[in-house]
Parts: C-alpha cells; structure tokens; sequence
C-alpha cells in the first residue's frame, strides 16, 4: 500500500502512574497502540513505531508481526524520533501520529487522506480552531505555548496527525541547519512543528480543518484518559 503509520511513541507512563511506555497504557481495556493500529489500519500496509531503548521489548511483542520498531536511544524531540523512524520506512507517504492521539475519528483520518492524495500535497495538516491554544499556525509561524511563544486567544492547531510525503520529510530532515532552526527556545529539542512550513519548498503545506476540540486531546493524565473512554463510548 501507498502508506505507512509511524508513531513516535518513546514517552513514558509517568503521569500516568503507569510503569510501561505510555502507548501500551489500556483505553477501554485495551493499549493505545492497539487503538492507533485499528484506526490507521484501513489505509496502511504497514507500521513503524518508535520506542525508547527500556520500551522497545515491550511495544515489539504488541506490536507483533504488523510492523517494526525503531528506537529513539535519547528524548531529543519529535523531529528526532520521526528521523529514527524513517529508516524503517519504504513507502511513498507516511501518516504520522502522536502514540496518545486514541481520540481521532476514522472519518477525519479518512478525508485526511482523501484530501492528500487528491491535491498532492507534500503535507497534510488536519486542524481544529480553539480556544487557549497550545499550538497556533500561524504560517509561516508555529507558535508553541511549551517553548515560551505568545499565544492567541483563539488558534488553529493540530491534532497530533500529520500526512507526509516520505521524500519530503526526508529532504526537510536533512537541510543544513534544520535542528538548529527547529530548536526549542525552552525546552531545547528538535522540534517537528517548525519544519512544517519549510516543506512548501518541496510541495504544497495544507492545513485542513476537519477536526474536532474532542479529537485532539492527548492523554497524559488519568483524568485525560477517563475523558477520552467517555468520548469513546459515547461515539460508539
């Protein structure tokens, strides 16, 4: 097939109270990578996800034999994990998903790559308006509220779901200077977010709004987690 899900997923359970990488914490009894898979599944032919070095063993014997696992050795940002993850892929496009996104619609993931593979964009960005954004694209802009940027009141975010073209990630990943520009002013990791925009060089940027605010919520807490199984049951 045409894609490949990737999922950086090298964080850990720790606000969890979990003591295993947080994408196998269970969501109605269930791990969030099973979650992620059932959802990317209808459109990719296979996985990689990207585990910390202690998290590899346990996310390979989920993960089975529906993909392959690359290892992040250190926590130097999304842009680094998304690198280490490209080694393990070999198709035309990639649907990059953040390993706590359980929330997301197979209907948006869907018209995600509908609209893609119809405009032949270099970059699928799926958004939702907002109130007290963390993320705000503002292009050529990304501000981010975690490395210390002024946020609007009201912003277009993301939803932890990017749909790329593999070769452009790649090109983007590999520009002279590309960790120093994308380099968090705070927290001092390599960012993915900022890269966005730098990709219009190799093709079209496209932000779509076709997410809801319930979508987008990562779950990082208990009460995060408890919000999101009621948002799931009452989909369902």
């Amino acid at each position: 097939m045409r894609w490949t899900g990737m999922i950086p997923a090298a964080g850990r359970g720790t606000r969890l109270g979990y003591d295993l990488p947080k994408i196998l914490y269970p969501i109605l009894g269930r791990p969030m990578l099973e979650h992620l898979v059932e959802l990317l599944g209808v459109h990719c032919g296979e996985f990689v996800v990207v585990a910390s070095p202690e998290g590899r063993e346990p996310v390979t014997t989920q993960l089975a034999a529906r993909g392959r696992v690359a290892v992040q050795r250190e926590p130097l940002g999304m842009a680094d994990a998304i690198r280490n993850g490209l080694g393990e892929v070999h198709s035309q496009s990639v649907v990059i998903v953040w390993g706590d996104q359980v929330a997301l619609r197979p209907e948006t993931i869907a018209e995600a790559v509908r609209l893609h593979e119809a405009h032949g964009n270099a970059i699928t960005v799926p958004t939702v308006r907002r109130a007290r954004p963390y993320i705000h694209f503002d292009l050529p802009r990304v501000l981010q509220a975690r490395e210390g940027d002024a946020m609007p009141a009201e912003g277009e975010s993301d939803a932890g779901l990017f749909l790329v073209e593999a070769e452009a990630l790649r090109a983007v990943l590999a520009e002279p200077g590309s960790k120093e520009y994308a380099r968090g002013a705070k927290t001092g990791e390599f960012n993915f977010l900022p890269l966005i925009p730098r990709m219009a060089q190799y093709g079209k940027v496209e932000l779509v709004p076709i997410v809801t605010e319930m979508e987008s919520v990562g779950i990082n807490t208990r009460e995060e987690a408890a919000r999101v199984e009621e948002w799931l049951k009452g989909r369902a």
